[in-house]
């Protein structure tokens, strides 16, 4: 998740400074970044392993905007 991250964020950054996606890592979204995956069928709701994956991508995501919002820390 961590690396992910990290990839979409210099992702964002080379699109606003070319105007383009990043040639390996899209545009800078998250989605862009995973859509370039083989991804399976997204499970439901009602598979548990699922929702905690989802809480750990939510928590993740919630924590970074946190520590980006924290007077002193930059973008």
């Amino acid at each position: 998740m961590s690396l992910m991250l990290v990839h979409a964020e210099a992702a964002d950054a080379y699109r606003k400074r070319f105007g383009r996606a990043h040639p390996v890592w899209g545009n800078g979204s998250l989605m862009a970044l995973a859509q370039r995956e083989a991804l399976p069928p997204e499970p439901s709701l009602d598979d548990p392993d699922y929702c905690r994956c989802l809480a750990i991508v939510f928590g993740t995501l919630a924590d970074r905007r946190d520590v980006r919002a924290t007077p002193g820390n930059h973008p």
